[in-house]
């Protein structure tokens, strides 16, 4: 029962988010399903087989947050050609499990914020738990951030 109301809350979590994003203006265009792909597939391939970078793209860290057993590190994708946001990245690093997960957090697009939510919502309470205290610091932040910039703009 533990495991559905937490799963329940990164699910409405998840979906209140994305879909906040879906109707906030655009900063930059949706993420496509091509770029969703890459960041959970693809990369972690790159990554394994020392690939070259996805032709167009780039990745800029964010950062790193230990949290006991697990370690979240945010990445942006970034569209070279028009300096957008394409999507976030995020890579959890399992040590209960020895398991890395690439995560991508899409924006502007719901079916992908859809298929965010599954591949998330699949995990242990343990990692969920984790992953919903890292979600609330990450975009705690973030919000505070766009605040002061915004205001400082005015």
């Amino acid at each position: 029962m533990k495991f559905l109301s937490a799963f329940a809350v990164v699910y409405v979590l998840t979906i209140t988010t994305c879909s906040a994003q879906n109707h906030l203006s655009p900063v930059s265009q949706p993420t496509t399903e091509e770029e969703y792909n890459y960041v959970t597939r693809g990369y972690p391939a790159q990554i394994s087989e020392g690939l070259d970078m996805k032709k167009g793209y780039s990745f800029k860290d964010v950062g790193a947050i230990q949290d006991g057993n697990y370690t979240f590190t945010i990445k942006i994708l970034m569209r070279e050609a028009t300096n957008e946001v394409a999507a976030e990245l995020v890579i959890v690093k399992s040590l209960v499990w020895n398991k890395t997960y690439y995560i991508c957090v899409p924006h502007g697009n719901q079916d992908l914020s859809n298929r965010y939510a599954i591949d998330t919502g699949s995990w242990d309470l343990q990692l969920t738990r984790a992953y919903m205290q890292f979600f609330s610091i990450a975009w705690g932040g973030a919000v505070a951030n766009m605040y002061e910039y915004e205001k400082r703009l005015k």
